[in-house]
C-alpha cells in the first residue's frame, strides 16, 4: 500500500486527479473493494516538489464525489 501512495500522482490510468479549491491540496481517487463492498476511497495530499505529503485517506459518501465537482470544491487535473 505504501507504493500505492507514495506514487499516487503516477497512476493517472485508472485514478481520477482533482485539485482541492478549498484546501489548497490535491485528491486521487479511486474505486477499490473495501469494507465488503466497492468504494470510492480518496487520498487527499499535497505536493512540493520531489516531496509528497500524506493528508488523508478514507472512503467517499455515495455521491460525495459528484458533489463536490459540482460545487467547484474540486478542479479535475
Amino acid at each position: 500500500m505504501f507504493l500505492a501512495l507514495a506514487h499516487i500522482w503516477l497512476l493517472p490510468y485508472y485514478i481520477l486527479r482533482y485539485y482541492d479549491n478549498l484546501n489548497y491540496s490535491l485528491a486521487a481517487v479511486k474505486e477499490v473493494y473495501f469494507s465488503g463492498r466497492e468504494r470510492d476511497i480518496v487520498v487527499a495530499y499535497t505536493r512540493q516538489g520531489n516531496a509528497v505529503t500524506l493528508l488523508t485517506l478514507h472512503p467517499l459518501k455515495d455521491g460525495q464525489q459528484q458533489r463536490r465537482l459540482e460545487s467547484g470544491r474540486w478542479s479535475q487535473l
